[in-house]
């Protein structure tokens, strides 16, 4: 695993490019950097399952525009999370401006001690980067926190966007 500085001169300016064209929903630029034998995983949590959905770059557009439902895992009452890509992507994709976050941090535990967390273990060998934003209204002080995680893995020496995991505080929608 690489240190956080080591792993922010690898990935920086890649992730920086994915979290932009995940913003502006540019799928097309997105692809480029997406593994070409795994495709990405998405999770609504920071704890990994191998069932979570997984897309490769050139579906994702097509994806995004389908109307098909998809169920991407369960929510904390054991209710299926039912979607379509879309509204998957406003809830758990892309649900604040994780561009302006508060904090970006590289390889580094998160400080979210109310959420189970394997990614380590679902990819050992990745640089997972947090996009987190501490607070979205003022008034709950910080316990509305919500991140995004990019998970990247090297791939005949290039780093590739592997995971796309969600996490948010449990009091907020």
């Amino acid at each position: 695993i690489l240190p956080p500085t080591e792993a922010e001169l690898a990935i920086a300016k890649i992730s920086n490019i994915v979290v932009r064209s995940l913003k502006f929903r540019n799928f097309t630029l997105l692809a480029k950097y997406i593994h070409p034998k795994l495709g990405v995983k998405f999770s609504p949590y920071p704890y990994i399952l191998s069932e979570d959905l997984a897309f490769e770059g050139e579906d994702i557009a097509t994806a995004y525009a389908s109307k098909r439902e998809y169920v991407w895992g369960t929510q904390r009452d054991l209710t299926e999370i039912r979607h379509n890509f879309a509204e998957y992507y406003a809830k758990h994709v892309y649900n604040q401006d994780f561009s302006n976050a508060t904090s970006i941090t590289y390889n580094k535990d998160s400080n979210n001690k109310n959420i189970i967390n394997n990614l380590r273990e679902f990819y050992p060998q990745s640089i997972i980067v947090e996009y987190f934003i501490d607070s979205i209204n003022p008034r709950l002080e910080g316990k509305d926190w919500t991140s995004l995680k990019l998970v990247y893995e090297k791939f005949k020496n290039q780093w590739y966007l592997v995971g796309i995991v969600h996490a948010k505080a449990i009091n907020i929608n």
